[in-house]
């Protein structure tokens, strides 16, 4: 094998790697935005819930779903290095 080929691969390997971070990130936090939706639910059915409560549980889900379409336009993008990467290796 070439040193230029394993070199793609090296990095591949790496793009591979940080994906599969992402990706387990983006679990989590689909999770976490699921629970918060939850609370969120749970305190607007809730008589006693006052207004700063409910605010705060608003806001704590448009925060995870922010992070959470920060996290998706990342993956996409450690996805596009890794399709130019294996357009690479196939062209090698």
């Amino acid at each position: 094998m070439s040193e230029e080929i394993r070199d793609l691969f090296v990095r591949r390997m790496e793009i591979v790697q940080e994906i599969a971070r992402l990706n387990a990130r983006q679990l989590r936090d689909q999770q976490l935005l699921g629970g918060r939706q939850l609370e969120l639910a749970s305190c607007e059915e809730d008589a006693e819930c006052d207004a700063a409560t409910l605010d705060a549980a608003r806001a704590e889900v448009e925060a995870s779903a922010a992070q959470l379409a920060t996290h998706a336009d990342e993956l996409e993008a450690w996805n596009a290095r890794l399709e130019e990467i294996d357009r690479h290796i196939a062209g090698a």
